[in-house]
């Protein structure tokens, strides 16, 4: 089974048993508003793979992880690399204020995308916070993934491309009128559920 890209608080990996128990068989689009740690998705994508797949997010850099997963993952992995090589906390602070010092815009997405789940896989506990100018403030964490499974990432984006999957930054609030215009009717010839 394939595993979420990093940790995340508040994930459903724990809990991905009760909410198989209790997805409908039968559903039209999936959406998801809040794609965090994405294992529910995950699951979904590989028990569902005709579907098509909304993932969102408010949080811009978490969403800029994904899509750097899905279009360049070879390149994710080697700039991981390099930092769980490199990582020690003055390394870990400087790469972590790449926001706070106007970094962020001069980087690839690859870059970026690396950024984020070394943060989140390196931090104490393993938890991304942000301040209110939306500037990384997780803390150093002592132990680094070095261990990280980077076959699992490289499944993740494989399942991300052979799936038709939309990854877009955006609160849920700004996904509502999309899924509300996608109600559900039962089709009594096929007795199925489809999105329209």
């Amino acid at each position: 089974m394939t595993k979420p890209l990093y940790p995340w608080v508040g994930g459903k990996t724990r809990v991905l048993d009760y909410i198989n128990a209790n997805t409908p068989s039968m559903f039209g689009d999936y959406h998801e508003p809040f794609l965090g740690g994405g294992a529910v998705a995950i699951q979904m994508m590989e028990k569902y793979p005709k579907k098509t797949f909304h993932l969102s997010d408010f949080n811009s850099e978490l969403v800029l992880a994904w899509q750097a997963v899905k279009n360049s993952p070879h390149e994710v992995i080697e700039l991981l690399k390099e930092h769980f090589d490199r990582h020690e906390k003055t390394y870990f602070l400087s790469v972590r204020g790449w926001d706070k010092r106007g970094l962020l815009p001069f980087k690839t997405d690859a870059e970026r995308g690396a950024r984020f789940i070394y943060i989140c896989v390196s931090s104490f506990r393993s938890v991304w916070s942000e301040n209110d100018a939306g500037h990384c403030t997780s803390s150093f964490g002592f132990e680094v993934a070095r261990n990280y499974d980077f076959g699992n990432l490289l499944e993740v984006s494989a399942l991300l491309n052979s799936r038709n999957t939309v990854i877009t930054h955006r609160s849920y609030e700004e996904g509502l009128p999309q899924v509300e215009a996608c109600l559900l009717y039962t089709s009594d010839a096929a007795d199925d559920l489809l999105c329209v």
